[in-house]
């Protein structure tokens, strides 16, 4: 069996910095609908809105509970899916995770959904 790791909050995090966006106004804005979108939500944010390097597990975890969010059972697996199965993050070292263009893609021009007009 595989040991889960212990997560903490990020005390030095600053999800509300002055004359920048909130991280709940960004997220609120891009409206993701899985886990899978909101961890690259997350890491997205903390480089490109923040500019925080490098970002942890305990970052992304950070993120979720500032706005309440459910916290998945494996946030690690989670984070290591995205990475292998839809290539928008690169875990390769746990502590540094990246951004991919692909994951820069999925935040900047595909979230949120676009609305699909309904025939009538």
């Amino acid at each position: 069996k595989s040991k889960k790791t212990a997560l903490s909050i990020d005390k030095t995090l600053n999800l509300k910095p002055s004359g920048k966006t909130s991280f709940a106004d960004f997220a609120a804005q891009k409206s993701p609908s899985s886990d899978r979108e909101k961890v690259v939500l997350c890491v997205y944010y903390l480089l490109n809105k923040l500019g925080k390097k490098p970002i942890g597990i305990n970052q992304v975890y950070t993120c979720y509970k500032s706005i309440n969010w459910r916290v998945p059972a494996d946030l690690a697996g989670t984070l290591c899916w995205v990475s292998s199965q839809k290539g928008w993050l690169d875990t390769s070292d746990s502590l540094d995770i990246k951004m991919t263009p692909q994951g820069d893609n999925l935040i900047e021009h595909d979230l949120p959904p676009k609305k699909i007009a309904k025939k009538v």
